[in-house]
Formats: structure tokens, sequence, C-alpha cells
């Protein structure tokens, strides 16, 4: 909540906020033969969902006015298993399970992450 109040006073009235947030609770791993399985990433929903609360004060607050929201899928590819791995193993507050990383390493590329986001528009008042 104190990172959007600072926000609001270095905004200004007028000034546009985007947030852009994942939410969903497990992210879809695809290749061409269908799913692989999910990535956890419950703990980073949950985080997700406070900080939604958090905008939603403000906005009751009379500090911000949401003016848009858009719900959408970020694929983000992989040309190989290892890089699949890689770069999904930092993703800060999710997991890859077991059966999902056996699974990744047995399946052909390319690989496909499908992140549901919602990005929201809010003006400051």
């Amino acid at each position: 909540m104190h990172a959007l109040r600072r926000a609001h006073d270095a905004l200004g009235p007028g000034g546009i906020l985007l947030d852009l947030m994942p939410y969903a609770p497990w992210v879809p791993v695809e290749c061409s033969a269908g799913e692989v399985g999910k990535i956890d990433a419950r703990e980073f929903a949950r985080g997700a969902r406070e900080t939604e609360a958090s905008l939603g004060r403000t906005v009751r607050e009379g500090l911000f006015a949401l003016e848009c929201e858009l719900r959408f899928d970020v694929l983000e590819h992989f040309d190989s298993s290892e890089r699949l791995l890689e770069i999904v193993g930092d993703w800060g507050r999710t997991r890859i399970p077991q059966r999902v990383r056996s699974g990744v390493e047995r399946a052909s590329p390319p690989f496909q992450a499908r992140e549901p986001v919602v990005l929201r528009r809010l003006r400051a008042l």
C-alpha cells in the first residue's frame, strides 16, 4: 500500500498507473503434442491477490480511478526443455512439479508457457 501511495504522489493528478499482474495459480506448459503440465504459481497468485486488494483500497480511498481492465494470456516461447526449465525455474514464488519437469524433458520442443494476466489502467485523482 505504501508503494501505491508513493506512486500516487509521484504521478500527480491525472497521471496514469499501469498494473500488469499474473494471477492464475497454475500456468500451463504446452508443446506441439499438447499440454505437458502446469507450473505451480499458487504462492505468486496469493501475492497478486494482496496487490489487487491494495489497489482496490486506493480506488475506494479516492487516490486512483480504475479506467480499464483487460485479461489476456502472455505466451512465453522456449526452443528447448533446458531453456524452459532454466527460465521458469528463476520465476519468483513458483515451483515446477517433478512430473512437469519430467514431462518437459521427455517432450519435443518448442514449448510455451501460457500465463494469464490482468492489465489495469488507473488514473491518479
